[in-house]
């Protein structure tokens, strides 16, 4: 069986994905502007390649489909830190911690 033929077997897979997708908008986080989408042509069609990823095994079966990514940037006297955050990973983050004290 194809993962997308098992994505689609999954009854409640859709259901637990809009609940997860509406609690992470009412928590305060908005809609990034800079996402991209895809552009149109003058009868409003558009084009693009989607890669439909299976939950990871290790989330089991209240895994979601998609990683939540957290990072940092900003300048400083030392140059510019670009990096993942630690949270990430479920670890503390020292520029969290600066930031709340």
């Amino acid at each position: 069986m194809s993962t997308l033929s098992a994505l689609k077997n999954k009854s409640n897979s859709l259901n637990k994905l809009t609940k997860a997708l509406d609690n992470l908008s009412s928590n305060g986080n908005k809609k990034d502007e800079r996402l991209w989408k895809p552009e149109v042509d003058k009868a409003g069609n558009g084009y693009a390649i989607i890669r439909f990823l299976d939950t990871p095994q290790v989330d089991g079966e209240d895994g979601m489909p998609w990683v939540q990514i957290f990072s940092h940037s900003f300048q400083g006297p030392g140059g510019w830190l670009i990096d993942n955050c630690p949270t990430t990973i479920g670890q503390s983050c020292p520029v969290n911690i600066a930031v709340a004290a």
